[in-house]
């Protein structure tokens, strides 16, 4: 096969890990074979043609914790009612609201023991580098029996050593948990030794999740810690419906906030040429 991720994985130079982290090996026949079928190509979508993965921000979405929802949109000035232009606000909007991004600072101080960051890199949203945001990701299908990224969980689904992004495709989104108004704390996520996988994997600097938050909701503050204090980012709220597990191009920019712990997002994916 020389689909998509056959070619990303051979401009790479590397093959797939199979059964976790193993020793980067030239891509042969056989596991250019593997690679395809462990990672297909993004089915029934046209080349050149984006797939957005950002929520709506719209009223009765949900918000962390909350029973209620994200309020209706408030218009300001309305042409309708005779006004010269039309003005909204968006009231009480956090910066972890639907599709968004975390900054190393959320949880976690800089110089963690595993922490992968070049000196000097900044903690808050506003100086992030954006390759972190940008580039081939994956899109990984997990079993929908999962209910825990742990590390073992991990190890068995055959990301590729040099991979530095991935979004976890999980039963969060046959759920639809990113449409109830009501916040559902059931959510699929990494907990403390998933995080640390993935500060350990070699490459990685951003894993996404479709679901309000990368952390197990029982292991908040221990997975994100891990997570962020080791160097890795997440990308949280990935609307998933429509993309099929695969090797994809990244397009994600967070707003410049400065001193700010997370920004809200448009991230969409295209397919690779």
């Amino acid at each position: 096969m020389r689909g998509t991720l056959a070619a990303a994985l051979r401009l790479l130079g590397v093959a797939a890990a199979s059964g976790g982290l193993g020793a980067a090996a030239p891509l042969d026949a056989s596991a250019e074979a593997s690679c395809s079928a462990a990672y297909p190509q993004s089915a029934g979508i046209a080349k050149g043609n984006w797939i957005d993965i950002s929520l709506p921000l719209q009223e009765g979405m949900p918000v962390w914790e909350s029973a209620e929802g994200l309020p209706p949109v408030r218009k300001d000035a309305s042409i309708e009612d005779d006004d010269e232009y039309n003005i909204s606000t968006f009231p009480n909007l956090g910066v972890h609201t639907l599709t968004h991004v975390d900054a190393f600072k959320h949880f976690a101080p800089a110089g963690g023991p595993h922490d992968k960051r070049p000196p000097g890199t900044a903690d808050d949203m506003a100086d992030m580098p954006l390759e972190i945001f940008n580039g081939l990701v994956f899109v990984v299908d997990v079993p929908r029996d999962v209910r825990v990224l742990t590390r073992e969980v991990l190890q068995k689904l055959d990301i590729p050593l040099t991979a530095e992004r991935v979004i976890f495709k999980t039963a969060n989104t046959d759920k639809r948990i990113l449409f109830t108004r009501e916040f559902d704390s059931s959510y699929v996520a990494l907990d403390a030794s998933g995080a640390q996988w993935a500060v350990e994997h070699p490459s990685l600097k951003l894993v996404g999740i479709d679901s309000l938050s990368i952390a197990y909701y029982p292991h908040l503050w221990s997975a994100h810690r891990v997570l962020l204090g080791g160097g890795v980012t997440a990308l949280e709220g990935a609307e998933l419906s429509q993309v099929q597990p695969g090797a994809y191009m990244l397009h994600c920019l967070p707003l410049r906030i400065p001193g700010c712990d997370g920004s809200p997002v448009r991230a969409v994916l295209s397919r690779m040429a």
